[in-house]
């Protein structure tokens, strides 16, 4: 019911109704325009808003379920059904129970561990879990004043993470590569891991596309105010450049989010779950 009405408010309501018009009329979302030839292209047509109003209603959200007014929160969204996260409570099952070592979970560019919580009545089924959150130093800085759970912790880098906990069980990646300038480096570092499970989730991704496509997204202020470089990856490439890297055990589509339009050419939201490629 808190869903339903929060869909009703007049900011929640009149961001629906524009990306539904700019749909139908344009083929094209609301959310993302343009086709840059580089990083430094799209950032330079981005307003600077900084990170201080997405940190802000993240704060603002986990403070709401902390008071027990939600299940959980993504980008700062609070939701009331469970949603849980079928791959990695999967990957999780897999893997072979020690007599009480705590599995570790490094979620890279998890914000305020928005992943744990939404899973968390879950997780306790597997034991002792470190959930390590790897973020900018803005958003470590603000989530360690919110977020009081000693199975949550903080870092500002992967190096920094296994430094203090080791090397992780699972690696999640979920909605943050569309963020990151150089792809192929970041999937460089994941795959250093050799976790026995990677999860990279949320990527918007264009089937018949040659290429991939840097655009310009403007969150709506009904959210937070933010404007940023974004990916739409092109389905085949992306699959050829993780799978350089990866064992491709099973791809997916988001049942959570809704597929759109770009510049007339029509994306959804894909996974992929990786094992370490054989040496």
């Amino acid at each position: 019911m808190t869903e339903r009405l929060r869909d009703l408010t007049p900011g929640i309501a009149a961001c629906r109704l524009s990306e539904h018009a700019a749909r139908i009329l344009r083929l094209n979302s609301s959310m993302w325009s343009g086709d840059y030839p580089d990083w430094s292209s799209a950032a330079a047509a981005c307003r600077p808003h900084g990170p201080g109003p997405m940190c802000e209603a993240y704060a603002r959200a986990h403070r709401a379920l902390a008071a027990g007014s939600a299940h959980h929160e993504r980008d700062g969204i609070l939701f009331d059904d469970p949603r849980p996260e079928w791959p990695l409570l999967t990957a999780l099952a897999s893997l072979a129970t020690g007599p009480s070592q705590p599995r570790t979970v490094l979620d890279f560019g998890g914000g305020f561990g928005a992943g744990f919580f939404q899973n968390r009545a879950w997780l306790d089924r597997f034991g002792p879990i470190q959930w390590a959150v790897v973020e900018t130093p803005e958003v470590v800085r603000a989530a360690r004043t919110v977020v009081d759970d000693p199975a949550v912790r903080f870092f500002e880098s992967i190096q920094e993470a296994t430094d203090t906990l080791g090397a992780p069980d699972v690696v999640v990646a979920a909605g943050v590569l569309p963020y990151i300038p150089d792809l192929n480096r970041t999937l460089e570092e994941l795959a250093a891991l050799r976790a026995p499970w990677t999860l990279i989730e949320r990527l918007a991704v264009l089937r018949s596309a040659p290429r991939h496509r840097l655009t310009r997204q403007v969150v709506p202020r009904c959210i937070y105010r933010m404007e940023s470089p974004f990916w739409f990856f092109a389905h085949d490439l992306l699959t050829r450049e993780i799978a350089s890297r990866f064992r491709i055990a099973g791809t997916s589509v988001s049942a959570c989010d809704d597929p759109g339009w770009i510049g007339g050419q029509r994306f959804e939201w894909a996974g992929f779950v990786l094992e370490p490629a054989a040496r």
